[in-house]
């Protein structure tokens, strides 16, 4: 992966001698649309044990500068364990992602979508299930 960072500004995905995902490097890497590239991405990385529950995904593409999570905490009041954080330079940009779980998920989640729509931070609910 650090070669394709590093020299390539699109990126495909192959599985069985076909396409399965392709795009922009940062896109595809920010949200994996499908099994391979998801096993790709987070295989290795993301083993949290959680079975059956739901987790945020942050996507910073380098327009945002702000310290989000830190806010979160602060600002909202609202606990975060944190279960993955990537960042990788992609085209003379940082962008990246946290997945977090809340332990008070019910009880927090509309304001921290609030709080993200407002900032204008590129988010998703995960399932737990669904990460590698």
């Amino acid at each position: 992966m650090s070669v394709i960072e590093a020299i390539c500004n699109k990126v495909a995905i192959l599985d069985k001698s076909g396409i399965v995902s392709n795009g922009y490097l940062q896109d595809v890497f920010l949200s994996p649309t499908n099994e391979v590239a998801k096993k790709l991405i987070y295989s290795g990385h993301v083993n949290t044990g959680i079975s059956g529950e739901k987790f945020v995904k942050l996507m910073f593409t380098g327009e945002v500068d702000k310290p989000i999570v830190a806010n979160v905490i602060k600002e909202l009041g609202i606990d975060v364990s944190i279960m993955y954080a990537e960042t990788k330079l992609i085209n003379d940009r940082v962008c990246g992602q946290v997945i977090f779980r809340l332990p008070n998920y019910k009880e927090d989640i509309q304001k921290l979508t609030n709080y993200l729509t407002n900032e204008n931070v590129p988010f998703e609910e995960v399932d737990s299930d669904a990460l590698y």
